[in-house]
């Protein structure tokens, strides 16, 4: 319960499934995760009010070769409000609408950020766009670094 870091690679045992739900509920004062396996999965309990989730995570890095779920990319989006670093693969439900409305009900969400960077595995798989980008400029003041963006859908000019 006192661990600060933890890394955890996983392509082999239970399928490579990682349950992000043992982590949270095993090692809530984290303040830097980096998960790598097949896919991440959790409990339905995953982020609820009655559990604080990663309330000192700053940095958080998860590589995984499906998509993160939704219910667990959006519970970590508006609950890790101390996040200056995240970095992620692409992400089921993740594109400009469901953004701007995680960021409009959820008003401290990624404010923190100072490093984003979101994955695809070829250009335009990251449904987000330009629209985004200036979601995230306003959103996050201290952003400096916003990484990966070719495998997003982004229009160029």
């Amino acid at each position: 319960r006192n661990l600060r870091t933890f890394r955890y690679l996983c392509y082999g045992g239970h399928g490579g499934k990682i349950d992000i739900s043992l982590i949270s509920d095993n090692c809530v004062h984290l303040e830097s995760l980096a998960i790598s396996g097949n896919c991440l999965i959790s409990d339905q309990d995953f982020g609820s009010q009655r559990n604080a989730l990663f309330p000192q995570l700053t940095d958080l890095h998860i590589n995984t070769h499906a998509f993160i779920p939704f219910t667990i990319w959006s519970r970590i989006f508006q609950s890790c409000l101390a996040l200056a670093q995240l970095e992620m693969t692409n992400c089921e439900g993740l594109w400009d609408d469901s953004l701007a409305q995680l960021l409009a009900t959820h008003p401290h969400s990624l404010a923190s950020l100072v490093r984003l960077s979101i994955r695809g595995g070829h250009r335009g798989d990251v449904a987000l766009t330009e629209r985004s980008v200036a979601l995230l400029k306003t959103r996050c003041s201290l952003l400096t670094q916003l990484g990966d963006c070719f495998t997003w859908s982004l229009h160029g000019g």
